[in-house]
C-alpha cells in the first residue's frame, strides 16, 4: 500500500472544521507602539468602556480621541472627543484642529488662544482614552469588527477582546458524518496523492473507512478500497513499516477477551 507522506493529524471524531479571520490595521493609524498602557480606564457615556492608556511624548491625536482639558484655577475642565474631521471645541477658543499634534503641542496652542482671555493661562490636557489606534477582525469571531489596542497588544489579544474564535460543525455538511457510527480513531492523509488530505476513519463495528477529499472541503467514501469493514474495534496508525520509503497503514484490531493485536496487509484501490 502506496501513501504520500503527507500525515497532518490525529482525529478523534470523524472531522471538524472553522471559517478563517483576519485581522486588518486601519488606513492612517500608526502601530500601537506610541502607546504606553496603564491600569484605568476611561467609561464612555455614549458607547462601551475603552481602555485608557498614558501617552507617551510622541503621540499624535487622532479621530475619536477623548482628551481632558482644564485651567489652573478656572472652572473649564472639559473632556473632549477629537472629531472625525480632527477638530476640537473648547470653551472661548472654539474649534481647534488637533489632528496630528501631542498632547503639549495641544496645550501650547490653547495656552496661546486663551491668552486673549485669561492672564498667563496654565493649561492641563490629559489622554484619557485612544480609540483612534485600532485594528479590525473579520471571521469566524463572536464579535467581529473594531477594537482598541495598545502596544502591548499581540493577535491573541485581540482574538480575546472578539470573544475567541467561533468554530462551526461542518461534519455532514463535508461528507464525513459517519451515522450512527462509534468512531474510535482517525487520521489525514493524501492516499491519492493529489495533494488534497484524505480521511481514514475506524469505528466499532465498522472497520477502516477512507473518505477521498475532492479538493473542495467535500469528501466522498470509497467503498471498494479494499480495506476491511468487520465487526472489530480497530485502531490506526501511519508509518514507514517495511523500510521502503512509503507511508504504509498499520491497523490493530482489539477485543473484549485479549490484548493481542495483529497486522493484516491489503491493497487499497484508487
Amino acid at each position: 500500500m502506496r501513501i504520500a507522506p503527507r500525515t497532518v493529524g490525529l482525529l478523534l471524531a470523524c472531522a471538524a472544521g472553522a471559517a478563517p479571520f483576519s485581522l486588518s490595521p486601519q488606513p492612517g493609524v500608526p502601530p500601537a507602539g506610541d502607546l504606553d498602557p496603564s491600569p484605568a480606564a476611561a467609561a464612555r457615556p455614549d458607547g462601551p468602556s475603552l481602555p485608557a492608556f498614558k501617552l507617551t511624548g510622541d503621540y499624535r491625536l487622532k479621530p475619536e480621541d477623548r482628551v481632558e482639558i482644564s485651567v489652573f484655577g478656572e472652572e473649564m475642565t472639559r473632556e473632549i472627543v477629537v472629531r472625525p474631521d480632527g477638530k476640537i471645541s473648547y470653551l472661548l477658543v472654539g474649534e481647534v484642529d488637533a489632528l496630528g499634534l501631542t498632547l503639549d503641542d495641544l496645550r501650547k496652542e490653547l495656552e496661546r488662544r486663551l491668552s486673549e482671555y485669561i492672564v498667563n493661562p496654565r493649561v492641563t490636557v490629559i489622554g484619557t482614552s485612544f480609540a483612534g489606534n485600532f485594528v479590525s477582525i473579520l471571521g469566524a469571531v463572536h464579535t467581529p469588527g473594531r477594537k482598541v489596542v495598545s502596544k502591548n497588544d499581540h493577535v491573541l489579544d485581540v482574538i480575546s477582546m472578539a470573544g475567541g474564535l467561533r468554530f462551526e460543525d461542518i461534519t455532514v455538511a463535508a461528507g464525513v458524518g459517519c451515522s450512527g457510527q462509534a468512531s474510535t480513531g482517525a487520521v489525514l492523509v493524501d492516499v491519492d496523492g493529489d495533494g488534497d488530505l484524505d480521511l481514514l476513519v475506524n469505528g466499532l463495528g465498522a472497520g477502516t473507512r477512507l473518505f477521498l477529499n475532492d479538493g473542495q472541503g467535500k469528501f466522498l467514501e470509497k467503498t471498494d478500497s479494499g480495506l476491511v469493514r468487520d465487526s472489530g474495534a480497530r485502531s490506526l496508525a501511519l508509518a514507514d513499516i517495511d523500510g521502503d520509503g512509503d507511508i504504509d497503514l498499520y491497523i490493530v484490531n482489539y477485543r473484549r477477551t485479549t490484548a493481542r493485536d495483529g497486522t493484516q496487509r491489503v491493497g487499497i484501490t484508487i
